[in-house]
């Protein structure tokens, strides 16, 4: 039991709080610009393959936020695009928008007891969508 141990191993004048973490989503809308030499159906599955790993659950930590020009880095890493644009990048239930930074909750140590626990952000699958061409 985490708790129990963290009990025994602590002070007793040390307050101590375990929550649960905040799943957390985002969406994304871009359009691509494929390379000419590159199949864009191929494309647009390995942009939605690398975007779903590198912000999946097990790539994610606590309080780790979301910026638009991450999200551009790690499209235009995909072998075949030639260019992006980003037209909706928001948390899920957010007004569509195109957000600079999603941010993801994160208590301070010696926060107040109650604080809203961490949120770790992940792309949501079904709020991938990609278009070719623009």
């Amino acid at each position: 039991n985490l708790r129990a141990s963290l009990r025994n191993a602590g002070s007793g004048r040390v307050p101590l709080e375990l929550r649960d973490f905040q799943l957390a989503r985002f969406n994304l809308l871009a359009s691509l610009r494929v390379a000419p030499d590159y199949e864009p159906a191929a494309v647009r599955e390995a942009v939605a393959d690398a975007l779903l790993a590198r912000y999946s659950f097990e790539s994610r930590t606590f309080g780790q936020g979301v910026s638009y020009s991450e999200v551009v880095e790690a499209i235009h890493a995909v072998p075949g695009v030639a260019g992006v644009r980003i037209d909706r990048l928001h948390r899920e239930g957010d007004t569509a928008s195109v957000a600079t930074f999603l941010v993801a909750a994160a208590p301070l140590p010696g926060g107040p007891p109650g604080a809203p626990a961490a949120e770790i952000l992940t792309l949501a699958p079904e709020g991938v969508a990609l278009e070719v061409g623009w």
